[in-house]
């Protein structure tokens, strides 16, 4: 067993050196790949609504609720007041998520065991068109994929049809990068290691916005002092 700290400055340093690497992500919609032997995209949701959600185009319904797939310049940044809730965690890996509210990189929520959360736990946060961050012992991945050190999209998200009433994401993270050190057979498309929904608090809260943030506000992050977060090590 090993630790590891992650502080904030570090997360912050990162994602300077990866927003500079003019990379740019030019898919509308990330492709999904569904292991068969794991829980996937319309299983989580079955769980959540209940009855059996199928795909419908690029979102899934069950008959009764719809969830519409979000594109993926549309979740990159957030606005608004939400209820950030775990709902799973399908990996052996340590699952944390984390935002950059207000300019400092903040710990919002973290998976306590795999499978399906008895115990979600829940916070609330308020953003101003900032990322959200997953960390754990495989690295740390920031909704903004020209920050990710594979430069790639960890994020796909679903959005409730439910227009007028109160706004539900729910957010499926990928914990492996794109690379020759991942071992053959290993998935880095299916989308389910963490899953977390986010519901606005307010049913005027601005949607998810694709407008980019200036490189200062990522200097400002790595170089604020914002104490540490203690993550232990553990292989699948």
């Amino acid at each position: 067993m090993k630790t590891q700290w992650l502080s904030a400055a570090t997360i912050g340093l990162s994602l300077v050196a990866a927003s500079t690497a003019g990379a740019s992500y030019t898919s509308s919609y990330t492709p999904l790949k569904q292991n068969i032997s794991e829980v996937g995209v319309a299983d989580v949701l079955s769980a959540l609504y209940g009855g059996t959600f199928e795909q419908a185009s690029l979102g899934f319904t069950n008959g009764d609720k719809s969830f519409s797939r979000v594109p993926d310049d549309a979740d990159q940044r957030w606005t608004g007041d939400f209820q950030v809730r775990v709902v799973g965690r399908f990996s052996g890996h340590t699952q944390s998520l984390g935002a950059l509210a207000g300019g400092q990189f903040q710990h919002l929520v973290a998976a306590d065991g795999i499978g399906f959360a008895s115990s979600p736990e829940e916070t609330t946060v308020t953003l101003n068109g900032e990322p959200l961050i997953r960390y754990g012992n495989t690295g740390t991945h920031s909704s903004i994929p020209s920050q990710n050190e594979d430069e790639r999209d960890h994020l796909v998200t679903f959005e409730l049809d439910n227009p007028g009433q109160t706004r539900v994401w729910v957010l499926f993270w990928e914990d492996l990068d794109l690379g020759p050190g991942i071992t053959k057979g290993r998935s880095i498309s299916d989308f389910n290691d963490l899953v977390v929904t986010l519901r606005a608090t307010d049913i005027a809260s601005a949607p998810p916005i694709a407008v980019p943030l200036p490189p200062a506000f990522y200097v400002g992050l790595a170089t604020c002092g914002l104490g540490a977060y203690l993550v232990r090590r553990r292989m699948a």
